[in-house]
């Protein structure tokens, strides 16, 4: 049996930056994010927080 899930795309760029969309099943738009990170450790926190949104 298929269920749909939720999607999350993540884009981290060189430059300290980090753009995350969410898409959840039966909502049209996805939820958009764009993420200044002081240092790479801070994208581990961004990839808690969506996952965390996932579940």
């Amino acid at each position: 049996m298929y269920s749909e899930a939720a999607e999350t795309e993540f884009v981290l760029y060189a430059g300290g930056w980090t753009d995350v969309s969410v898409i959840h099943p039966g909502i049209d738009e996805p939820a958009s994010e764009y993420v200044e990170l002081e240092d790479v450790e801070e994208f581990g926190s961004v990839l808690d927080r969506v996952v965390g949104l996932l579940a």
